[in-house]
């Protein structure tokens, strides 16, 4: 079973350019939004950043013949782990309200799709950008000393931003309404799992990746032990970054090579009824200590 790094936080908070750039040191894999590769990847064989099919792809492919579930079984297995890990349900999960053949059952479903893709892959530590709160508390607690949690927060005008932009592949954009409820929720689940999980969690926000990157990833080395040298080297030379084998997530993925970009940082000024919105989100924000 290898360690996981997971990347905690809402929709379009940075977490996919995050964990390309992780991924760049020796033996660490980025391996997507992993909660959606028994749909997507399994039964639908969407298409890695590869290039090929997952069935097709030299790790998920091999991954798959590997865990050798059929496709009743995966099935059953997205809906359990949709089950799980949802927002909400994020309640049951924080009381621990699953029952003991669930937690059975889903602590055997990951060691076997994480240890085979450390198998494949060669990689020791696993880069899991599900985002969902409630996933990061069950890997935490299936794999106790084997998760380290990344929250990764986004400012609220930059998250409105973003809900905006019409990207309908991945996460659908949001109305005012429904991007201020959206942002107030997952940052409480946020908070309240950070809490749980004590030193094994750290807040880091997009904005501050944007404007030090290299800073930021020596923050998370001292954090969690993890040798980051060679990210970090490829940041100060401003180079490019491989998108691996990342199947599920944002459509950054699909670009083969990506170089950091400070300016995506950058927002519009809100006007109207956003101000009000984003006066809320910050004030919320600020309560939480995110």
């Amino acid at each position: 079973m290898p360690e996981i790094i997971y990347i905690m936080g809402t929709a379009r908070s940075g977490s996919t350019v995050l964990q390309i750039v992780l991924a760049a040191s020796p033996g660490i894999l980025a391996a997507g939004e992993v909660t959606h590769i028994f749909q997507d990847g399994f039964l639908d064989d969407a298409v890695c950043a590869c290039g090929k099919n997952t069935a097709d792809c030299t790790v998920w492919g091999e991954v798959g013949r590997l865990t050798a579930w059929g496709r009743s079984e995966l099935e059953k297995l997205a809906r359990m782990v949709r089950s799980l890990e949802s927002h909400a349900n994020f309640p049951r999960m924080v009381l621990g309200l699953f029952s003991g053949r669930a937690k059975r059952r889903y602590r055997e479903v990951n060691e076997a799709l994480f240890a085979n893709l450390s198998r494949v892959s060669g990689a020791h530590t696993i880069v899991d950008a599900s985002k969902y709160a409630g996933r990061a508390l069950a890997l935490s607690r299936a794999f106790r000393g084997k998760v380290w949690v990344i929250a990764l927060t986004r400012s609220p005008e930059g998250i409105l931003s973003a809900f905006r932009k019409g990207h309908r592949e991945e996460q659908k954009p949001k109305s005012l309404a429904g991007a201020m409820l959206y942002y107030l929720y997952v940052a409480t689940a946020t908070r309240l799992t950070a809490a749980i999980l004590g030193q094994r969690a750290i807040c880091i926000g997009f904005e501050q990746l944007a404007a030090d990157p290299a800073g930021t990833l020596a923050r998370i080395e001292r954090w969690c032990g993890k040798d980051l040298s060679a990210a970090r080297a490829r940041l100060a030379g401003q180079e490019s970054f491989d998108t691996g084998h990342i199947v599920t997530g944002n459509r950054l993925r699909k670009a083969g090579t990506v170089r950091f970009d400070p300016s995506v940082a950058e927002i519009d000024s809100p006007h109207g009824a956003a101000r009000i919105a984003l006066a809320t989100m910050n004030l919320y924000r600020s309560l939480l200590n995110l």
